[in-house]
Formats: C-alpha cells, sequence, structure tokens
C-alpha cells in the first residue's frame, strides 16, 4: 500500500523538511522520552525476579520457531509483546503497520545487498565513528566497558542486526525485522533503566539525566537509525558511489520503518509514520541540528588531543578501539578456539603486526575521507601527516578501491551480490558467535558482559 505524503519510487523530489527536526527547542523535549512499554517491561522484569536465562530462553525461541511468543513468556514479556507485537496467521508473519509499503522496503534491502560491502565500510568509518563524538551516546556505549573491550564481538552483534533488517524480505515471511525491532526496544530499556544506574550510581544518573536528557532518549534512537541510513547514503556518495535519489529515498525507506519498529516515536504520533523524518531532506535536516550534541576539537591545532580527551572521554577511547579492532581484522590473526577467529588481541610476528599496523592506518585513512577533519579530531584520531609519504599514498590508492571493486561487482548477476553478501556476513557472525546472537533486555550490566562474549 503506498503511504501518502512520501516521494515514490520514481525519483519525485523531496518535500521540504519538517520545522521540528531542524529545531533544536523542540528536540531537546524529546530527550526526555524513553520508550514506556518497554522500559516498563524492562522494570517489571526485574522487580518481579525474572531470570536472564528465562528472558533469553523466550527470546531464542521466538526467533527459532515461528515468531510467536512462547505461551509460557513470562508476565512482562507477555505484556509488552500483547501492547506491540501482532502476528498474522493468515500470512503466517508479524504484522506491519497499515502505512508501510511493502515494495519499497524490499527495494531498500535490495539496494544494500548489491553494495553491501561499500555500504558496511561507511558504516564502520562513517557512521559507527561520527555517533562517538557525542557523550550522551558514547557514556553510555561505554558504559559496559565491553565495546571498548571486545569491539569486534560487539561489532557482530551490529551485523547481525544489519542482516536481519537488509536481508530480503526479512519484513515479510521471515519475520527477523520484526523480532529485531521488538528485541532493540527491549535492549535499549534495559539498558536505560536497569544498567544505567546500577553503573551510574544514583548520583552520576541524576546527573547525567541533567546534562543529557535520559539514556537512550528519543532523539539518541533517531541519530542512531540516522547513522545507519543517511550516512550511508552520504559516505557512498563520497566514495563515488552516489545512489539515484528514489534508490536512496528507498534504502532510507527502509530503515525509517525499523525504526519505527524500534520504539522512535515522536510524542503525539505513536502509531503513525511520522515517528521519523519522512525523507533524507529531513532526516539531513535533523542530523544538522543533531550535531550540536558533538563536542572536542574541530581542527589539528596545539593541544588538539589533550582537548579531545577532556570533553569527550568515552567517545575518544571507542574511537581508539574502533580504529584498533579494524587493524586486528586486516591482520587476521588467530587467537583462542583453533578455526575460531578473534580480533580482541595484538597481531604477534613481524608479518602480524605490519599487517595490524597497516590496517590501523587504512581505517584511519577511511574514517578521515568519510568523516572530514572536524569529525576526526573530536574523536581523537591522528592527523593524516603521521602516516607518511607511502602510507599516504597507499591510503589514496585505497580511497579508490571502492569503486573500482563496484565497478567489476555490478557487472554480476543481482541474485549473485544477495547470496554472497548473505554468506559472508552470516560467516563472520557464526565464526564469533557460534550459536547466533540474540538481544534479551538486560536485568545488570552482567548481562550486557553475556551479550558480548556469548552473544546472548
Amino acid at each position: 500500500m503506498a503511504n501518502p505524503g512520501f516521494p515514490n519510487a520514481g525519483g519525485a523530489a523531496s518535500a521540504p523538511a519538517a520545522p521540528r527536526w531542524s529545531d533544536p527547542a523542540w528536540l531537546d523535549t524529546i530527550r526526555s522520552v524513553g520508550d514506556p512499554p518497554a522500559d516498563d517491561c524492562a522494570r517489571r522484569l526485574k522487580a518481579e525476579g525474572v531470570s536472564s536465562a528465562a528472558i533469553r530462553r523466550t527470546i531464542e525461541q521466538m526467533k527459532s520457531n515461528d515468531r510467536r511468543l512462547p505461551a509460557d513468556a513470562p508476565a512482562p514479556l507477555r505484556d509488552f509483546f500483547d501492547q506491540t507485537y501482532h502476528f498474522c496467521d493468515r500470512c503466517g508473519a508479524p504484522e506491519l503497520p497499515d502505512w508501510v509499503d511493502r515494495d519499497r522496503i524490499i527495494r531498500g534491502q535490495r539496494m544494500f545487498m548489491e553494495s553491501s560491502l561499500p555500504a558496511v565500510l561507511v558504516m564502520l568509518c562513517k557512521s559507527l565513528p561520527e555517533g562517538y563524538a557525542a557523550p550522551s551516546m558514547a557514556r553510555i556505549l561505554n558504559m559496559s566497558g565491553d565495546l571498548r573491550a571486545v569491539p569486534f564481538h560487539r561489532l557482530m552483534g551490529t551485523l547481525q542486526l544489519l542482516v536481519n533488517v537488509t536481508a530480503p524480505y526479512s519484513f515479510e515471511r521471515m519475520g527477523m525485522a520484526a523480532i529485531s525491532g521488538q528485541e532493540m526496544r527491549l535492549l535499549h530499556a534495559g539498558a536505560r533503566t536497569n544498567v544505567a544506574p546500577e553503573v551510574l550510581g544514583a548520583d552520576g544518573y541524576a546527573a547525567f539525566v541533567g546534562q543529557y536528557g535520559l539514556p537512550i532518549n528519543q532523539e539518541d534512537m533517531a541519530g542512531t537509525i540516522i547513522g545507519f541510513s543517511l550516512l550511508v547514503v552520504n559516505g557512498l556518495t563520497t566514495l563515488g558511489l552516489g545512489l539515484a535519489p528514489d534508490v536512496a529515498e528507498d534504502y532510507y525507506y527502509l530503515w525509517r520503518v525499523f525504526g519505527h519498529l524500534m520504539g522512535v516515536r515522536a510524542p503525539g504520533a505513536p502509531a503513525d509514520s511520522d515517528s521519523m523524518p519522512q525523507s533524507l531532506a529531513e532526516a539531513q535536516a535533523f542530523y544538522d541540528a543533531y550535531k550540536r550534541h558533538y563536542v572536542g576539537p574541530t581542527d589539528y591545532s596545539a593541544g588538539w588531543r589533550e582537548r579531545a580527551m577532556a570533553a569527550n572521554p568515552d567517545g575518544v577511547q571507542l574511537a581508539e578501539a574502533h580504529v584498533r579492532m579494524l587493524g586486528r581484522f586486516v591482520a587476521g590473526q588467530e587467537y583462542g578456539v583453533a578455526g575460531r577467529k578473534s580480533m580482541e588481541v595484538d597481531a604477534t610476528g613481524v608479518v602480524g603486526s605490519r599487517l595490524e599496523e597497516a590496517g590501523i592506518k587504512a581505517a584511519e585513512k577511511y574514517i578521515h575521507l568519510l568523516t572530514g577533519e572536524a569529525a576526526s579530531a573530536r574523536i581523537g584520531l591522528q592527523p593524516l601527516e603521521h602516516h607518511g609519504l607511502l602510507a599516504t599514498i597507499l591510503g589514496d590508492l585505497m580511497a579508490k578501491l571502492p569503486k573500482w571493486w563496484e565497478g567489476i561487482w555490478h557487472n554480476q548477476d543481482e541474485g549473485l551480490h544477495i547470496a554472497a553478501s548473505e554468506w559472508l556476513f552470516g560467516k563472520l557472525v557464526r565464526r564469533t558467535y557460534a550459536e547466533g546472537v540474540i538481544f534479551p533486555p538486560p536485568l545488570s550490566v552482567q548481562d550486557l558482559h553475556e551479550l558480548a562474549k556469548h552473544g546472548r
């Protein structure tokens, strides 16, 4: 069913941005809003003594069976799913809101799968590191220590979510996108209501809320969706792989729908399509306003590193761990269980160390290219001058690599693109989490450690 008010797939011009999405005063009001149904569920799970094992078992059964809530699910989960999740017996999948245009979702998924490698590169070297510049996000991401200590494990969890959203028909017969939306609502709610007060303490939590609003509030959740959508479109353009306007809008639409499923709700519009910016133009206006939360130096003048650490130590630490993780990935070192990759330790040996160093420099080059000098300085990323002439030349060649790759890859059959992308991403996740990934609502910081360690 077509959605009134949206540009059609034929490439109609985007409507002007809705004023509220570029209005910092209005956006400040939604920083005090969480996700009430999910927050209530997370509090009740902890208050009623529901075990983490019982929660994980319920979510796992939903994902491994027919996407229905098990009859023996704990009462808080039953009440939450009764309110927010409905199963269509006729079509055998979770229901979607009436306003959703399923054809646009499928077109958006197809775009991602056809350009999956450069799109993931953009997420790794633009979407994620740019977000570290907001202390409100970086502090919460860093509160368990796992994203800094085991960044590759956490990245594989993100990759699993990416597959659940972008795999063709995942909103339809698979139903995995709808389940993932519910998982994210509950994961965020548990972090917001159970973990953040535990880690920050009563006084620290009150100070955080006073300065930044609720942890993982409505504006920050919308900002996360923008990172997976708008910033990917912009990054592909930077790499010389710009999308046709209608294709770009469909890709954004895919994530806009998922944002709705994930609990992003504009106050006063809980059930319609207006809870996220409605077009890329509105999304860009929102992101321009959202960047008011970014702190730190915007150039490499004297003392830039110290200023970055003083303004946003969590963001700088996350960026360091992120870049180091990418270097380890390039080095491809083996560690622990035979045949299982781990990117959580430094490479050893002359070759491994050189590969890791090259990977780190390549990551820094791509981040500079995709985010710009100001964004790179904010998160404490070294200036490119420290790379030397040879590394600079190699970096310039690497900047052209995605376009060269896509020029060859796009001559292949579309079905091959999709099959290869799903195989590669699935293989990466399974090498880290042999049993797959689920995202249960955490009752304590220990549950976040378990999620990072075991993927559940």
